[in-house]
């Protein structure tokens, strides 16, 4: 089952699996696990620190998110994503000149 929580972890929203779920007087609780991690997680996640709750998979998008928060990484794409029209128009002006 790809079902999984989106929670605020102390550094970052995380999004990990539901291994457990149980009920008591002041409302639901689950424990997670992190599908690179080989154990649950240690803490029980209370339902008031949920975002959301996740029904499918995008492989590695987790990391591309949290890779993304690293501000160079976040401007060496954007420049990149700003690039690339030149350099396509560059190399297709190359490609008709060669032909």
């Amino acid at each position: 089952d790809a079902r999984g929580l989106w929670y605020d972890a102390p550094d970052t929203p995380i999004v990990h699996r539901v291994v457990k779920k149980w009920q008591t007087t002041s409302g639901w609780y689950f424990r997670t696990k992190g599908d690179a991690s080989p154990t649950i997680d240690g803490a029980a996640i209370p339902e008031n620190r949920i975002y959301g709750i996740m029904c499918g998979k995008i492989q590695f998008i987790g990391w591309l998110i949290i890779a993304l928060t690293n501000p160079i990484i976040l401007i060496s794409v954007i420049v990149v994503i700003l690039l690339f029209p030149f350099m396509l128009r560059r190399k297709k002006k190359e490609i008709l000149e060669n032909y």
